[in-house]
């Protein structure tokens, strides 16, 4: 169990940007929207605002852990199930008429930058197929051991100072002759909630 604990202390690192697959960017491409509706309201369509992007405090509410019998979920929410932990650093969105928009997240070792393209989805954004491979996870404990993961997120706009994100970070592959025991394809799914900061 504690080689478990130290693999998921690894992992947070991916998952904590990535996931929310949408922080801090070398080229960030948001901007103030400046289309004006029609009738006077300031949307794209003429009814719904458009979303002005921004930086936002990104707090998980719920992980649903199915990699390495659920001992990640302490890593997400460290101080327990029932208390919601706030991101260390918040995270850009790009504004609606903005997208689609592309740039790098910069994670911690042993995981490199990740790419990310946010697209809109309906009225919402997403991200899709956010890739890092050949990742050696931990080298203290599995010397030769390499994991590829995956990263989707749907980011819902409840209004323009607030966002709720669902991510699934999936393990595509293990590689090597010193991994621990985990299904390729288990993910970790995490309900997240943001809100504009000033």
């Amino acid at each position: 169990m504690k080689t478990m604990k130290n693999m998921a202390a690894r992992v947070v690192t991916m998952s904590l940007f990535g996931v929310a697959a949408i922080g801090c960017s070398d080229d960030a491409s948001s901007s103030t929207a400046t289309t004006d509706g029609a009738d006077g309201t300031d949307g794209t369509d003429g009814t719904t605002p458009a979303f002005t992007g921004g930086n936002f405090q990104l707090t998980t509410q719920a992980v649903d852990d199915e990699c390495l019998e659920g001992s990640l979920s302490i890593v997400f929410m460290p101080e327990g199930d029932a208390k919601p932990y706030k991101l260390a650093n918040t995270t850009e969105l790009p504004a609606s008429d903005a997208l689609p928009a592309s740039y790098k997240i910069s994670l911690q070792a042993p995981f490199t930058e990740l790419p990310v393209k946010v697209e809109a989805d309906g009225s919402n954004m997403k991200i899709a197929d956010a890739n890092q491979t050949d990742i050696l996870v931990d080298e203290d404990q599995w010397a030769d051991c390499r994991a590829n993961m995956e990263i989707d997120a749907s980011i819902t706009i409840a209004d323009d100072d607030n966002v709720d994100v669902n991510a699934t970070i999936t393990v595509t592959g293990w590689n090597g002759s010193t991994c621990p025991v985990a299904t390729s394809g288990c993910t970790i799914k995490l309900t997240m909630t943001g809100d504009r900061v000033e």
